[in-house]
């Protein structure tokens, strides 16, 4: 794992350049029905004015966009200048800390840093959005990717963070945003498409809980999993510890689920089951008097520790606990769990129309620290399907593309780094027989770093 881990790290550095739409080399054939925008999102800057970057999550955000019609791709990329990085731009120097980079005390007091924008893209109302771990969003325009000030989809709202689901129903979002404060307040939000956005839900958490990094979508409600991470207040406060530094895991306590019903908010249930830490969330449905919960889990997590730049370049990692695949059956006020992977899994992706249904296939990252192979499960059978991408090339979190009315019946798009060769790029696989080779390999004119979550959107 650690000379894995050594090898992916030579991919964590930043974007060779950042341009307009610019033609792709493409190996095999782009299906002649693919057509639309993949849209990227991830740390692509790492460093700036020659301050390093101390965490994998600090790097300033890249937007990414692979243009694809008529059997050709191009690709555009630009940074997503958040207002801090505006500053830092304008005044010739680093200002900032962020989740693990410091800066000087005296900016560090209050809890201040820069809210990068690195984690998701979204797409609602004809207009794109870089997303973060906290923070408004910020516009990406369609066709230059340039980044616009922050916005609002309600009065008064604080952040929207990177991570939401979306009814395939009716193509509202959901998603949520996190208040930090005295007391720690989580607010969801509902946004149908062409209406007018509203909060539905405001939720104090207990203690000084902090990090709820994912929302799921039951077909009837929505589900937050709350874990047992309190923040050191006093020392965030005077500047002394970054944010991911003042992350405490609390020994003892549990994980709090909350679930607000959509016809219903108001009468949202909150219960504590057994403690563990997950980053993603894969599908959730009603099942009977149960809800099935699918996702990506690890008993702890050293939050400061885990991600270091210097330690994944290096391999001298110390490694975290292991991430398994599973579902959770929640019933009444208690849990089950079941481990579906032997091996270790995270970014698990359904097709999206099954979304809040049961469905029958995920696909996701294999492999410690969600550095590996690309892999889809079989819920009826239990078998896992490996995807043969070639050795040392390394996936990231797939879009799936229908192209037919059953499940399996996508195409699966992920970005990938060839380490051997040293390059980006972005495979086209056929859903239907996942062992197959990609039926495409489009590559970069230049090294993109790894992107963390996006979506596609179909050319209208």
């Amino acid at each position: 794992m650690l000379t894995q881990a050594r090898t992916f790290g030579r991919a964590l550095r930043t974007v060779e350049r950042c341009h307009g739409f610019e033609p792709l080399t493409v190996d095999g054939e782009i299906p002649a029905g693919l057509k639309g925008t993949l849209w990227r999102n991830g740390p692509g800057q790492f460093e700036l004015f020659e301050r390093p970057y101390s965490h994998w999550f600090d790097a300033d955000g890249l937007a990414t966009a692979v243009r694809i019609d008529g059997g050709r791709a191009e690709l555009a990329c630009q940074i997503v200048e958040c207002p801090a990085l505006a500053q830092e731009r304008a005044a010739g120097k680093a200002l900032f800390s962020s989740g693990q980079t410091k800066a000087a005390w005296w900016r560090m007091v209050g809890g201040r840093g820069k809210a990068v924008r690195n984690i998701n893209m979204l797409a609602h109302d004809e207009q794109m959005y870089a997303l973060a771990e906290g923070g408004l969003p910020i516009p990406i325009d369609a066709h230059t990717l340039a980044s616009s000030a922050p916005a609002k989809f309600v009065e008064g709202q604080g952040s929207f963070h990177g991570h939401y689901r979306v009814d395939p129903r009716t193509g509202t979002v959901y998603g949520f945003g996190v208040e930090y404060g005295r007391h720690t307040t989580v607010n969801v939000y509902r946004l149908p498409p062409g209406q007018t956005a509203e909060r539905i839900a405001r939720v104090a958490l207990s203690q000084t809980r902090v990090l709820v990094h994912d929302i799921a979508f039951t077909g009837d409600a929505v589900m937050l999993i709350v874990h047992p991470i309190n923040i050191r207040v006093l020392p965030l406060m005077l500047g002394l510890k970054t944010p991911f530094a003042a992350m405490q895991w609390q020994d003892g306590e549990g994980s709090e689920v909350i679930i607000v019903p959509l016809d219903e908010p108001a009468k949202l249930q909150r219960f504590e089951i057994p403690a563990f830490y997950h980053f993603h969330f894969g599908n959730a449905f009603r099942d009977g008097d149960a809800w099935q919960v699918d996702l990506a889990r690890m008993d702890t997590i050293d939050f400061s520790g885990t991600f270091s730049l210097d330690a994944i370049r290096s391999g001298e990692l110390t490694p975290p606990d292991p991430v398994h695949f599973g579902r959770l059956t929640i019933r009444g006020e208690s849990a089950k769990w079941t481990q579906l992977s032997e091996s270790e899994s995270e970014f698990p992706i359904v097709d999206g129309r099954q979304a809040g249904r049961r469905h029958q296939y995920t696909w996701a990252v294999r492999g410690e620290l969600a550095i590996g192979g690309l892999g889809r499960l079989d819920h009826e059978t239990g078998d896992w399907t490996d995807v043969p991408l070639g050795a040392d090339v390394f996936p990231s979190e797939v879009s799936l593309v229908p192209y037919g009315a059953q499940e399996h019946a996508v195409w699966v798009l992920s970005s990938v780094y060839d380490a051997q060769a040293d390059r980006a790029g972005l495979v086209i696989l056929d859903g239907a027989t996942p062992q197959a080779e990609p039926v495409a390999r489009l590559w970069y004119p230049h090294h993109v770093p790894p992107p963390l979550h996006g979506c596609f959107v179909p050319a209208s």
